[in-house]
């Protein structure tokens, strides 16, 4: 398929990343697969602090249009957030959730912030069914507001914030009790938050609105497909699968009452959402053994706050402690919480051996070529991450 850049009447684009120069950085991602991509005004990297971040808001249409997308989003936000991580060095990546649909359908938007927490962004994912719609347009204008507006972005300079908009219906312009996108994008910008934009399917009236939100909000667009990646099983998912369930099974749930039975029910939710795919549950597993290195695995990880140096288990209070806990003495509670954290450290790193393993088989196996929705926002990822001196192998 020829490449074929995007020109616009009377807009002056500046590139200082060209085509040719994401192509070959690109990762899995051939030149002939690319229908329309380009990148605008690239900002010089700023000065870090000690730990750089990377914050994600995926604004998706969750019209009926958009199942496959919908359903895949689900089963790749794992891979796309592990892959996050694989970054030199390896960045805090926060993931918030933005959902649409127009007026008259059962909700216009929904939204989620910004977490370092994935489990929680995606028991939110699996809940979204993609319905409604109906005459094409979509309230587009809204859902992005909301990802500006209402999103607790980051304001130090060594935060990438991005917006990744996928959708296949431009937005209603009509609507005008409300903000439309030019001027979104603009305070986005002044944000520093980019907007990339994905188009679904052939509209092109889309086609071209998607074109300008990216140029004024300093970020890419590129027409995807509707589906994500093909799963590609790995002899190793079995036993990683296994694993996950150890892993998880080391999670001390601390907190209020209610803290306590939310992030126990959100945990049983996500274990049997993720089960049905063995490549889901090993990419979840993964999330998790990256995270167990540095600290929580999830919300209210008690485990992960000792490890991490912000709780000191004797400050806990009586009322607070993980069930598990509550019965035992101050001494007893020590030698299970080290024993624990012993047998995660241990978990962990024989699933970081397996992933080292499973990425190899599926590198070897994957084809050349990928026009999902999962592999143009991490090679997005991977090529504005320079902002931050964030490095991937390629």
């Amino acid at each position: 398929m020829k490449l074929l850049l995007i020109l616009i009447p009377l807009i002056v684009i500046n590139y200082s990343h060209t085509v040719e120069s994401v192509l070959e950085n690109a990762v899995g991602i051939a030149q002939d697969d690319l229908n329309y991509i380009y990148h605008v005004n690239d900002d010089d990297p700023v000065v870090l602090n000690e730990k750089p971040t990377i914050e994600v808001v995926f604004v998706l249409d969750a019209t009926g249009s958009m199942t496959d997308l919908i359903e895949g989003a689900k089963r790749k936000i794992w891979d796309i957030a592990n892959k996050i991580m694989t970054g030199d060095p390896v960045p805090e990546v926060k993931i918030g959730l933005v959902v649409y649909r127009d007026r008259g359908d059962e909700f216009v938007v929904k939204q989620y912030d910004l977490t370092d927490d994935i489990d929680a962004i995606y028991n939110k994912l699996i809940a979204v069914q993609a319905q409604g719609g109906g005459d094409f347009q979509e309230d587009v204008n809204m859902a992005l507001a909301y990802a500006v507006d209402s999103i607790s972005w980051s304001d130090d300079g060594s935060t990438l914030k991005m917006i990744f908009l996928v959708g296949d219906a431009d937005p209603h312009m009509d609507y005008n009790d409300e903000r439309h996108y030019p001027d979104i994008c603009k305070q986005a910008i002044s944000q520093d938050i980019i907007i990339n934009a994905l188009r679904c399917g052939s509209n092109s009236n889309t086609e071209q609105v998607w074109q300008e939100i990216a140029h004024l909000a300093e970020g890419y667009y590129t027409t995807i497909d509707y589906s994500a990646s093909a799963d590609i099983p790995t002899p190793y998912d079995d036993e990683i699968s296994s694993l996950s369930s150890e892993l998880y099974g080391t999670v001390l749930v601390y907190g209020s009452d209610l803290e306590r039975t939310e992030t126990t029910a959100m945990l049983e939710v996500n274990e049997e959402a993720a089960g049905y795919s063995k490549t889901t549950t090993a990419d979840r597993a993964v999330n998790a053994a990256m995270r167990a290195h540095g600290g929580t695995i999830t919300t209210n990880d008690l485990l992960g706050g000792i490890i991490g140096g912000e709780i000191d288990l004797d400050d806990i209070e009586e009322d607070e402690l993980p069930d598990e806990l509550k019965d035992l003495t101050p001494e007893q509670r020590q030698v299970y919480v080290d024993s624990l954290i012993e047998e995660r450290e241990q978990i962990s790193n024989r699933i970081t051996e397996l992933s080292k393993l499973r990425v190899q088989y599926i590198e070897e196996n994957t084809e050349d070529t990928d026009e999902s929705f999962d592999a143009f926002v991490i090679e997005i990822l991977k090529n504005e991450a320079d902002r931050i001196n964030v490095r991937y192998e390629d």
